[in-house]
């Protein structure tokens, strides 16, 4: 039996990184439609319209993971969690969309490494997915590629190495380069930095709506996405996690949907949790079931000059840009200074002749 193409989340409390409400929210062909109050039609349901109740639950866009590792061939090795599996883990924990990262060798094409991990990502991802594109060595062909990448295949990231000397990484020059390329067409600039001092980052309690921004909203704003992806709102994807604020759940490799088969946050509990995942419309993710197929997810392609970044750069570029002061020429009477030689003066300039 084929899925309900419309959905109707009842009665939940609606968070966005700026404000949240009670709302209800109508899906319609992998979008929201609607949101307001009593949007059940008089009668109930009518044939084609699933309701989910989500009192007492909040209503959250997916979340976006931007530094992913799928299948990644390195050092001999390969990261065990494909593009299937690691997605499917993803949707079970409300993530909805990842950004992964081809990264190609020393030398090699950055269009070919995009192509290779298109191929391997698109008839497995479960959810949607974009790619960061590395930077790992510079020539005029890398140059000529990162633009191209940016106009035709809907790259709009780039990875620098400045660690994995004679693998990925690069000089200061290359970097340099690279950033200056960035710049120029609208990509954002992304170091695997491994030098400087370590930045501590103190975390705490944080309300609901710094969740979603901390969770979906900023990286949708930075990548591009926004506000297709990060906010529940009339034509955004419906990418939509309904959560449990109070429920908990143990961190454990026995019960996670990673093919790892080991997890570093072993015996952690968390607070709050995922009851149901939304993605491009559909219930993939219920009570701990899945119901997902290989392939459902799409590549996301994504604009240069994300406006949440570049227009910070633009503002700092007049800023620091010299402005000529404009003014009539002078006009005016011009003194003319004769320097006077004092008696002492001169015997000081005869002593320094004396002794050189």
């Amino acid at each position: 039996m084929a899925a309900p193409s419309r959905l109707l989340i009842r009665g939940g409390r609606v968070v966005n990184d700026d404000f949240s409400e009670v709302a209800d929210v109508l899906v319609e062909d992998g979008v929201v439609r609607a949101l307001g109050h009593d949007l059940l039609p008089p009668g109930g349901a009518p044939a084609g319209l699933r309701v989910l109740d989500a009192a007492g639950k909040l209503v959250l866009p997916g979340g976006i993971d931007t530094h992913t590792h799928m299948q990644f061939p390195f050092m001999g090795s390969r990261s065990i969690d494909d593009f299937h599996q690691g997605t499917k883990a993803a949707l079970s924990g409300g993530t909805t969309m990842i950004i992964d990262f081809a990264i190609p060798q020393k030398g090699g094409s950055l269009i070919e490494a995009f192509e290779t991990w298109r191929s391997w990502a698109d008839p497995k991802v479960c959810c949607d997915y974009s790619l960061h594109v590395a930077v790992t060595w510079w020539s005029d062909q890398v140059k000529e590629e990162m633009k191209i990448l940016v106009q035709d295949k809907g790259v709009n990231s780039f990875k620098m190495f400045m660690a994995y000397k004679d693998l990925y990484m690069v000089t200061d020059l290359e970097l340099y380069e690279a950033f200056s390329r960035c710049k120029e067409i609208g990509a954002i600039a992304q170091v695997h930095a491994e030098n400087g001092d370590l930045i501590a980052e103190h975390s705490g309690k944080m309300d609901e709506n710094r969740f979603v921004a901390v969770t979906s909203t900023n990286a949708a704003k930075i990548f591009n996405l926004y506000p297709r992806k990060g906010r529940i709102a009339v034509g955004s994807d419906a990418d939509i996690v309904i959560w449990d604020p109070k429920g908990t759940r143990t961190i454990s490799a026995k019960t996670h949907h990673q093919a790892v088969n080991f997890n570093i946050f072993e015996g952690m509990v968390c607070h709050g949790v995922p009851l149901v995942t939304i993605s491009r419309g559909k219930v993939v993710y219920e009570a701990g079931v899945f119901s997902v197929t290989a392939g459902d997810g799409k590549f996301i392609p994504r604009k240069p000059f994300a406006e949440y970044i570049y227009k910070r750069i633009k503002q700092r570029d007049r800023t620091c840009t010299p402005t000529p002061v404009e003014r009539a020429p002078y006009k005016g009477e011009v003194a003319t200074l004769k320097s006077r030689v004092t008696k002492e003066d001169a015997t000081a300039g005869t002593r320094k002749q004396a002794h050189p």
